[in-house]
């Protein structure tokens, strides 16, 4: 029967069939050599007590920084995760530290930026959220 399936397909399907093939029984034997990994890689997630979100507000208001100009008094390199927590924001951080440098000023202006981070952790008796800000620099801009 595999004979009369394989005769039935065309060439170029045969070839394809039978690289497969070689494909999937190499990969058994190599092991844990890309791409034949058998390794979760992402399925697991470090453990971790606490998670940390960047934030950024505006005269007490949640904003994007892509909202203001002219920023005083803010350090754009001073915008690291707090020491010890884990976060998957390093993108984000990078983006709001090149907006910054790119949009400095040299006078204060009427704005007052608040940027820094909040933890969240879940409470494991009650299963709560429970969430904590953390202010890392204060400064000013002006709107766009």
């Amino acid at each position: 029967m595999l004979n009369r399936l394989l005769a039935a397909l065309d060439p170029p399907r045969r070839v394809a069939l039978a690289a497969f093939a070689v494909f999937f029984v190499g990969g058994l034997d190599v092991g844990e050599l890309y791409p034949f990994s058998r390794f979760s890689m992402y399925a697991a997630i470090e453990s971790r007590e606490e998670a940390a979100i960047p934030t950024f507000r505006a005269n007490g208001q949640d904003v994007s920084p892509a909202a203001l100009t002219g920023f005083f008094g803010v350090n754009p390199d001073g915008l690291a995760a707090p020491e010890g927590v884990v976060t998957s924001t390093d993108h984000i951080l990078r983006e709001r530290a090149a907006w910054i440098r790119a949009n400095t000023a040299t006078t204060p202006g009427p704005v007052t930026v608040e940027i820094g981070w909040e933890l969240w952790r879940i409470d494991p008796k009650t299963g709560a959220l429970i969430r904590r800000a953390l202010l890392l620099q204060t400064g000013s801009a002006r709107w766009r």
